[in-house]
């Protein structure tokens, strides 16, 4: 982003620059988003599991 930042300051001959740079961002935080949904479904999983084979109480009281 300190590229973006001074690609800024550069004005306007620098836009098509600076779209790259934030739908290179955009792609990468969208990774990073589908990756950590990946492990909380792992975690909801493994939650449930639990929840069958009677680890955690039925009323939710479930410990972290």
């Amino acid at each position: 982003m300190k590229e973006f930042m001074h690609l800024c300051l550069e004005g306007d001959k620098t836009c098509e620059q600076r779209k790259e740079i934030l739908m290179e961002h955009k792609q990468y935080i969208a990774e990073q988003m589908h990756e950590l949904q990946k492990s909380l479904w792992t975690i909801d999983y493994k939650i449930e599991h639990y929840k069958e084979i009677g680890i955690f109480h039925i009323d939710g009281g479930e410990e972290e």
